[in-house]
Formats: C-alpha cells, structure tokens, sequence
C-alpha cells in the first residue's frame, strides 16, 4: 500500500466527519496523557512538551534526561508527533539534532507511522506500542536513541506492580488553576507501598503523582512524579495553541518508501526505568 492511499486526505476527512459525534462523545479509556490517548473530535491544539527525568545513584551521581517534543492534533484527530532523540544511551548514540516523526493519519484505523527523514522511509505500527513511546496516560518516556526509550510507570500502575490493594492508594483533588494558558485540574496520587512487598522494601514507601489535566482538551498539561526506585518524572507542556494545524502535517510524504516487516513496530524497544516483576527489560536495540 503506497503512502497516498494510506492518507489520503480527503478521504480521512470523509470518514472522520461521519464519526465526529461519536468521537466527541467518546470517553477516555485511560487517565489524561498524551496526544495519542483516546480520539478527541474538534479540539485542534499545538504544543511544545518538555519531559525531565532526574535520578540519584546509590553512589550519590545525579543523572538528568530532558526529552523534548511537539504536538499536533487536528480538529479530526489527526495526530503527530515530533521527539528529539536524547542521544545519552552509549549502546546507541543518537546524531545530534535527530528528530523521530510519529503520524497518527486515521483515528479509526489505529495504525501509526514513524518517518525516517534521512532515509526517506516509513514504517507502520500499532497505536498502543506507539504510545509507550511517547508517553500516555499511564507512562511516561524519553528516547534515548531511534530504537530505544526509557520509559517510567505513574502511580496508578502500582497495584500491578507491587501487588497490593487499592487501599494503598489515596486520591486528593488539588482545585483548578490555568497553566500554560489553558485551565487544568489537579489531583495527587498517593500510592503507600508496605514494608515487605514484592520489591524487598524494608519500611514503606511513597509514590506520589500530581497532575494536572485539560478536559477539553482530553491532555496532561503538567506533572511531577516521584518514586524512591526511578527517582523524579516532571512533564510540561508549553506554547499551546488552540489552532488548526496545517493538513500536510499528517501526510506521509509521496517520496517515501515503506519498510515492510513482521514486528508489530520496527522502531520502538522499551528500556522500562523499573523492570516489571517477572518480565526483564527489553534488550536495547543496537
């Protein structure tokens, strides 16, 4: 399937026009995150994402990861996605200034593809593995090179995690306030993980995740995760524009050549900053 009759533009605005009602209606199936959560009709925005990780080694080193991004979301739910490759992860360096495009061209579909610039190729992906690496309602992540991305669980997964109950976890709402223009509720997530758990804990331990979140816009605007084993999470948004964005955005380019192959997506490995219990990290791409 050549990239112009994946995207045609015409007809993804067809399609979507006659689901505009139901995607409007549509309730998220996941906490508020990033562009690639639940379809959000006429709702069109633009922003800058900023996603800064600090760590503290048991020898003391501090270690901080910035990941930077830009997003854009038409009116029809067209989604992309610009990361900046970090470039911090010796087993794959990164060139400086190396972009990753991720385009969402059809809602429906649920199928993602992520551009090559210097090669002029694209891949097809799923929806769901995309959006582990450019962070949702339940993660958050940083590329570290084209394959590979860090990614760092929030507190509401700690139930899976840990194996505790929902009695660990206490909910607090934090009121309303406008952050980066545009209004937003809080709330803080305080997950108490006891002394003994699957993680050898020798006394308990705090998770604790504010965020703040736009319902109109169906998007995380701002948030601080803390936890004693990953260290510190903070994810900002910035420069939001209530716009429509220009068509071609979502548009794989005429020139493009696809690779073809058997994996669900070719372009993501996850580094998980705390691996699952009884699951290893992924390997790290080379």
């Amino acid at each position: 399937m050549t990239p112009k009759q994946l995207v045609s533009s015409a007809s993804v605005c067809l399609l979507l026009a006659a689901f505009d009602p139901v995607l409007a209606q549509q309730a998220p199936a996941e906490p508020m995150g990033g562009p690639l959560g639940p379809p959000v009709a006429n709702a069109p925005f633009s922003a800058e994402a900023t996603t800064t990780v600090q760590q503290v080694l048991a020898d003391g080193t501090r270690i901080q990861r910035i990941g930077r991004a830009r997003y854009f979301r038409d009116r029809i739910c067209r989604v992309r996605v610009e990361q900046t490759i970090l470039g911090l992860d010796q087993l794959n360096p990164a060139a400086e200034g190396q972009v990753r495009i991720t385009i969402l061209p059809n809602p429906l579909s649920g199928a993602v593809y992520t551009l090559d610039a210097r090669a002029r190729t694209f891949a097809l992906g799923g929806r769901d593995t995309a959006t582990n690496g450019i962070g949702g309602g339940h993660n958050f992540a940083v590329p570290l090179g084209w394959f590979s991305f860090l990614t760092f669980a929030r507190g509401d997964q700690s139930l899976l995690r840990y194996g505790i109950d929902e009695s660990a976890i206490q909910e607090e709402r934090l009121g309303t306030q406008t952050i980066a223009g545009v209004e937003a509720s809080g709330r803080r997530i305080t997950t108490t993980v006891p002394a003994g758990s699957r993680v050898g804990n020798d006394r308990p331990m705090k998770i604790v995740d504010e965020r703040w979140e736009a319902s109109d816009l169906q998007l995380l605007i701002s948030a601080r995760h803390s936890n004693p084993l990953t260290g510190v999470v903070e994810y900002q948004l910035s420069n939001i524009s209530r716009g429509e964005p220009p068509s071609h955005l979502f548009r794989v380019p005429g020139d493009y050549t696809e690779i073809r192959t058997t994996r669900d997506d070719p372009f993501i490995e996850l580094k998980h900053a705390e691996a699952p219990q009884n699951q290893k990290a992924a390997p790290i791409r080379r």
